[in-house]
């Protein structure tokens, strides 16, 4: 007997998976390397590659030490952009602002060692525009601090970072100290250079271990081969902590590790509800998937079917991550809620295609519900 013939516009009974499969730590570097292409963002998955095509390191490239950084410590994939101006000319910070003002191609995670060495109002400059570049793009901004002959001390760091502006965003976190590691060009002799490369590393092999979930810090997020230009004691690290800026330091059992988690916006007193870096890049990571896994909806009618449809993927997708350990709660009903209904939308969203999904999880740290609110363009209503 022939089987019914299917219903224009009838959405699919068993919707397609929404696949918990998006890249998390493809990282973004714009610097001065000595060869390849300039203002094209190249993706390498090697330091051999980056050698190949950007001439590896060089004493005028803080980034070429810090992509070393990036592939020692588990990095994967890195976006590289290239600028033309040597970091000791006056039109470097210029190329610099403009090539991260024009970067378009999609990343995960954004690094910019050269500007911890600008004059300050440029550094500044740039960094908040690359949190805001990072809220826009649905990336993680990892800022490099100024050397530590300006930042010398805990006092220092504190009073810099308070002046930075960046404490009022959580798409980016700060580190202290920077870190020596042996420069190859010199001996093996140390060289201070900036964290964001192995901090990004750090978090690509945290997220392929144990998922984006995982707050990328603690006695796993070892940096081998690197040391804290500074020591950090318990009482040092508890203050900086308290004050969003996490701590990189050595303890004898386990090396160079990174000590805290938090965005520019986790200090104690704030009421952010992205005060933790995993915490953030979970809902990047959430919202991307969902929305990538709905773009069959562009077509459907927007009615009661469609609804109980997509209710149906996000909660399998979100499921799935739960039991994967990526949400709290001994049940699903206690770690994540989808709503999408009549009361998510107004007629004029129903009329003009628009459907609106909530969503509320709670991951691991804090317990609170996060709210998002995801819309699709469906078809008109007739």
């Amino acid at each position: 007997m022939a089987g019914r013939a299917p219903i224009v516009g009838e959405p699919p009974t068993s919707p397609p998976p929404i696949a918990p499969h998006l890249p998390t730590a493809e990282t973004a570097f714009i610097d001065f390397f000595s060869i390849g292409p300039t203002n094209t963002p190249t993706s390498i998955t090697s330091f051999t590659a980056f050698q190949q095509t950007f001439g590896g390191l060089d004493p005028r490239s803080e980034a070429s030490y810090q992509i070393q950084q990036f592939f020692n410590n588990g990095g994967q994939t890195a976006l590289i952009l290239r600028i033309d101006p040597e970091p000791s000319t006056q039109p470097f910070a210029l190329a610099l602002k403009s090539a991260l003002t024009g970067l378009t191609a999609p990343f995960n995670l954004l690094c910019i060692p050269a500007t911890a060495n600008l004059a300050p109002a440029s550094m500044h400059d740039i960094m908040l525009t690359a949190q805001a570049l990072c809220a826009t793009q649905k990336a993680f901004y990892i800022a490099d601090i100024p050397p530590s002959s300006i930042v010398s001390n805990p006092s220092a760091i504190e009073s810099w970072f308070a002046n930075s502006g960046l404490a009022a965003h959580d798409y980016a976190a700060i580190y202290y100290p920077r870190l020596n590691v042996p420069d190859a060009l010199h001996q093996n002799a140390p060289r201070e250079i900036g964290y964001s490369g192995a901090v990004a590393g750090i978090y690509a092999s945290t997220d392929n271990a144990r998922g984006v979930w995982k707050a990328p810090a603690g006695t796993s997020a070892v940096i081998p081969g690197a040391t804290p230009v500074f020591p950090i004691d318990d009482t040092t690290n508890g203050r900086l902590n308290s004050l969003a800026i996490n701590s990189i330091r050595r303890f004898p059992t386990y090396g160079t590790v990174v000590w805290g988690a938090r965005t520019t916006a986790g200090a104690n007193t704030s009421d952010s509800e992205f005060q933790y870096v995993n915490v953030r890049r979970l809902t990047i990571f959430l919202e991307q998937c969902i929305s990538a896994g709905l773009q069959w909806v562009v077509f459907e009618p927007n009615g009661p079917a469609l609804w109980a449809t997509i209710r149906l993927a996000v909660t399998s997708f979100l499921t799935n991550l739960w039991q994967q350990g990526a949400l709290q709660g001994s049940h699903p009903q206690q770690a994540f809620f989808v709503k999408c209904d009549a009361t998510t939308m107004t007629q004029s969203d129903i009329d003009n295609g628009r459907v609106n999904i909530q969503i509320g999880f709670a991951p691991l740290r804090p317990a609170e519900f996060i709210i998002l609110t995801i819309s699709q363009l469906t078809a008109p209503h007739p």
